[in-house]
């Protein structure tokens, strides 16, 4: 199997374990900024966006924004249930769906903003997911993904 095929995905996130490992060793062992206020900046939220958050994990990316008082609907989505189920019991005031990045359960046109951070890598057709993000954003709706590059964290 490869880091990308939906069953080892999904049983590799059935629970939050290897993801909090994943999340404590960036914050730990990164440089430059801060990542979450590099991308709220880039983002430049009002509040009142219906925003979905694809490969949402446990939630806190919509969870944060709740509780920093956004408005406005709050949508995260995951393959993995186990991620879907540990979202639901821990953030309050945000929708949370199991769904596949390139089958997303929203009509055209619907959202205004689609963010995917740290899972395209996890995704078997990156293009077939990008296609969906932008089906279901409305007309000058935003999407922002963050990723790892090649030379991320290099410097280890």
């Amino acid at each position: 199997m490869t880091a990308n095929h939906p069953a080892e995905v999904a049983a590799q996130y059935a629970t939050e374990q290897h993801l909090r490992t994943r999340i404590d060793t960036h914050v730990r062992y990164s440089v430059g900024p801060e990542l979450e206020a590099t991308f709220d900046g880039l983002l430049r939220l009002n509040g009142q966006e219906i925003l979905l958050d694809v490969g949402t994990g446990p939630g806190e990316f919509p969870g944060r924004l709740r509780a920093r008082g956004h408005t406005g609907r709050l949508v995260g989505v995951d393959l993995s249930a186990g991620m879907v189920e540990q979202a639901r019991a821990h953030q309050s005031g945000v929708e949370f769906m199991q769904a596949s990045a390139d089958a997303l359960p929203f009509a055209d046109a619907t959202l205004d903003v689609v963010t995917a951070r740290h899972m395209l890598y996890h995704v078997p057709d990156v293009t077939a997911a990008l296609k969906e993000f932008r089906r279901v954003l409305k007309p000058g709706g935003r999407f922002l993904a963050v990723t790892n590059s090649s030379t991320y964290m290099a410097e280890l």
